[in-house]
């Protein structure tokens, strides 16, 4: 893919990373909305429809980026797993007439800490990310404001991101650890990180002995810590707390003020409607079912001992200042 192409429409998709060398792939997004819940269900959906990608070098990928000046997300959205981030995400994507991309690995895996990036890539990374921002913001011929929710585990980055977007709003997302272990008991959770021990140790910084030797709910209990104990770090004017519990449409407006958007512009009916469907079902057809009183329970049956205790007082201190912020809560 030559840099002095027009490229109106592709975006980079993903990084391949090969004999310490980076590549991207590109897909054309021309007339493409991306409405899924999650990014990658986008280029799932563009890959059946037999869409094909393009290779890049991360110079050209740069080179094509910063064409046009730094465009900053509206916002950045971080989570501790399973507590309605990704209901936010829908409801903003469709009533505040914004690009959402929903945990893009593109974007994610830069801040994996399980990804050790070529020295080029290390020293560039800041650049990579912004270039890939300025082509998402500008891909429809407009620019268009965007906001990014990223992976749980990008909270432990959060400083580095930071240094990018200083005065982007941030939100947080909690909820009780409890009901977060029990999410993460299922498939698909933070346990598939045992399956490499040096990942699952960087990941709880154990070492890989420690690491084996504890339980699933301890593994994800302390991931839990973690996650908290990191916000607690960057607690400012500049992120906003929000407990799961405290999630409906009622609060869009105060969401949509902090990140800049104008609340009486927001699409009622669509944030109603997105509250009402199960926020990662991509075909929108299934009801949302309230989980809190089961996850509760659950955690309450099988979480005991020291496991139960682990993160309480971090989501604890994090919890205070989301209901000091929105004392009707």
């Amino acid at each position: 893919m030559s840099p002095e192409n027009k490229l109106c429409g592709w975006v980079p998709v993903e990084f391949l990373i090969e004999s310490d060398e980076m590549s991207f792939h590109w897909m054309d997004f021309s007339g493409v909305n991306i409405y899924e819940p999650f990014f990658r269900q986008t280029v799932a959906k563009m890959v059946e429809r037999g869409n094909q990608k393009k290779a890049s070098s991360m110079q050209d990928l740069i080179r094509i980026g910063s064409r046009t000046p730094p465009i900053p997300p509206s916002c950045l959205i971080f989570h501790v797993s399973r507590c309605g981030s990704t209901l936010l995400a829908n409801a903003l994507r469709a009533s505040c007439n914004c690009i959402v991309l929903s945990e893009p690995k593109i974007i994610t895996d830069l801040f994996h800490f399980c990804n050790d990036l070529p020295a080029p890539a290390q020293l560039l990374r800041d650049s990579i990310l912004q270039s890939i921002v300025n082509l998402y913001a500008g891909y429809q011929g407009i620019q268009r404001n965007i906001i990014i929710k990223l992976a749980s585990w990008n909270l432990l980055s959060f400083r580095l991101f930071r240094k990018v977007w200083p005065d982007v709003p941030c939100i947080l997302l909690i909820r009780h650890p409890g009901e977060v272990i029990v999410s993460n008991l299922k498939p698909g959770g933070w346990l598939n990180f045992r399956s490499n021990p040096q990942c699952a140790s960087r990941l709880l910084e154990l070492d890989e002995m420690q690491v084996e030797q504890t339980s699933d709910m301890e593994f994800c209990a302390r991931v839990i810590k973690r996650l908290n104990e990191t916000a607690l770090e960057f607690i400012n004017a500049r992120l906003m707390i929000i407990d799961y519990n405290m999630i409906d449409a009622g609060l869009m407006p105060a969401i949509a003020e902090f990140i800049g958007f104008n609340s009486a512009g927001l699409d009622w009916n669509a944030v109603k409607s997105t509250f009402q469907v199960y926020a990662k079902d991509q075909n929108g057809t299934r009801a949302f079912e309230d989980d809190r009183v089961a996850k509760r329970s659950q955690a309450a049956q099988l979480i005991t001992g020291s496991s139960a205790d682990l993160a309480t007082e971090s989501y604890n201190l994090l919890l205070q200042r989301a209901l000091n912020n929105f004392p009707s809560r």
